[in-house]
């Protein structure tokens, strides 16, 4: 058994694809003039950065384990074939200026489970020192601002969010700044006449919500071709303003798919993190578990209240109200069809205000209305959530060790999936029905974004981005030569996808 357990995710989002309205397939832009025309001074506020490992600490959720803290040689070279990185986490990033003062925006796997004290911008043989201010894992995103604030001068140029809404189709342009600027060849600079910016083009394929009000205001996919060290990078619209930032890809056919944050939904959350007091988004705790079948814009069923947190503010007033299975129809006043549109309006709760809910008998004109005070969203709530998805739905029990959070149980359970994976995929380990990992995870078909567990708290984001995601969440690690992944699911596979949203 290995010292140290990690649960890890692919943070993908699932969009629906509109293959009649998707433009064709993206591709990479290696024509400096025509670059250089159209975006004259874009990449000049468009930055790489970068931050060492730094093992156990971990940042804002994300984090990757020191390949040097691996229990053998065998499983340190196995994840360096895997991961294809060097231990420096790197990235792309941009400037933005907010209140008359510069930022660096990038994705928050780019520098978790990195060091805190050393995470700068890479100029080359330059470093620009950064701190972190904050960030939010479900988002992906993180705000770093000029440990030196004279720094900040040496970039003129900054950003700009576009306020249009996102719609199928498009020009956009991906700029980023992938490489190591001290670690390419003449030749291999050459063979990119554009370096040490990457540039690729691209139309929107898929957008969450995918109608309604806030159609587009969350995340959206496109068909741009992107590398690694591509994420936290900017997606640009002939304004050369932001539409969304690039935050992970995959593969569709033989298409790449690639998934952004909302710029417009990126703004706002920027806001809210430069002004919180903890630098985080403040979320209000109802205790809802919201469900969803499959990935279409206009589910069957629509929102269904699937079941209550016990002791939350939610279970306190519908318990012995209603019965599980209502539709939930508006959050105050405001109507909702998926599961996109009530995660937009919840997360714009204010924590301290009460929420007004809606709910609908199936079938029937009976409708439900209920006012409540939600609480403070915070750790406890987390393990909740971990421990409801445990209870309900799979029987494993976790267990906190010193330093790993382990899984107790009959893994032969059919809302358990078992799956072993070529080396170029990640796996887990398991070992007289508990299940054990160490490394690091991602899904074999996509760029690897990791989030590592070693508590109940830990696991309880997992669960929330991952029941959000595709309705499953997965369990990644290896023993010797052997990989396998481990999916768990709300329901029976042979049911289909269920997704649910914990609030």
């Amino acid at each position: 058994m290995y010292k140290y357990f990690f649960i890890c995710l692919l943070i993908g989002i699932a969009t629906e694809l509109s293959a009649s309205s998707a433009p064709a397939s993206g591709h990479h832009m290696s024509n400096e003039k025509i670059v250089s025309t159209r975006y004259p001074n874009t990449h000049k506020a468009v930055v790489q950065v970068c931050t060492p490992p730094s093992g156990n600490r971990k940042l804002l959720g994300y984090g990757k384990n020191r390949l040097s803290e691996l229990s053998s040689m065998n499983a340190m070279a196995h994840l360096r074939e895997i991961l294809g990185k060097p231990e420096i986490h790197r990235g792309s990033g941009f400037v933005y200026a907010y209140n008359n003062k510069k930022y660096i925006i990038t994705n928050a796997h780019v520098i978790d489970g990195g060091n805190p004290d050393n995470i700068y911008i890479n100029q080359g043989m330059k470093k620009i020192p950064l701190r972190l201010i904050g960030g939010d894992t479900f988002y992906d995103i993180a705000v770093l601002a000029f440990a030196n604030p004279s720094q900040s001068n040496e970039f003129k140029y900054t950003l700009t969010f576009s306020d249009q809404k996102i719609n199928y189709g498009g020009n956009y342009l991906v700029v980023a700044k992938p490489d190591d600027l001290s670690g390419h060849s003449t030749a291999d600079q050459a063979q990119r006449p554009t370096y040490p910016y990457y540039y690729s083009k691209g139309g929107v394929v898929g957008i969450q919500p995918a109608e309604g009000p806030y159609a587009g205001q969350l995340f959206f996919d496109t068909n741009a071709d992107i590398i690694p060290g591509c994420s936290g990078s900017p997606l640009l619209d002939e304004n050369d303003q932001i539409v969304g930032i690039n935050t992970s890809r995959s593969e569709s056919g033989n298409t790449q798919i690639n998934s952004c944050l909302s710029g417009a939904w990126a703004k706002e959350i920027i806001s809210r993190i430069i002004n919180n007091p903890d630098h985080r988004i403040s979320r209000g705790f109802l205790g809802l578990v919201l469900s969803q079948k499959g990935l279409s814009r206009a589910p069957i069923g629509g929102v269904i209240l699937k079941d209550l947190i016990p002791s939350s503010p939610a279970y306190d007033a519908l318990n012995n109200t209603i019965d599980r299975g209502l539709r939930l129809v508006s959050v105050n006043q405001d109507q909702i069809n998926n599961l996109e549109q009530a995660l937009v309006l919840l997360d714009r709760v204010n924590p301290n205000a009460d929420v007004e809910l809606t709910f609908e008998q199936m079938n029937e004109p009976t409708r439900y209305v209920f006012t409540i005070r939600p609480k403070p969203f915070g750790d406890r709530q987390l393990e909740e959530i971990a421990s409801h998805f445990l209870d309900r739905y799979v029987p494993l029990e976790p267990v906190q060790q010193e330093h790993q959070l382990e899984l107790n149980g009959n893994f032969n359970h059919p809302n358990i999936k078992i799956k072993a994976l070529d080396p170029v995929g990640y796996c887990c380990a398991l070992n007289d029905g508990h299940v054990t990992l160490d490394g690091s995870g991602g899904d074999n078909s996509a760029e690897k974004k990791i989030f590592t567990v070693k508590t109940l708290k830990d696991l309880g984001v997992l669960v929330r981005m991952g029941a959000y995601n595709d309705g499953h969440v997965y369990l990644f690690g290896h023993t010797n030569d052997v990989f396998k992944r481990v999916t768990l699911s709300p329901q029976n596979f042979s049911q289909g996808k269920l997704r649910l949203l914990y609030y």
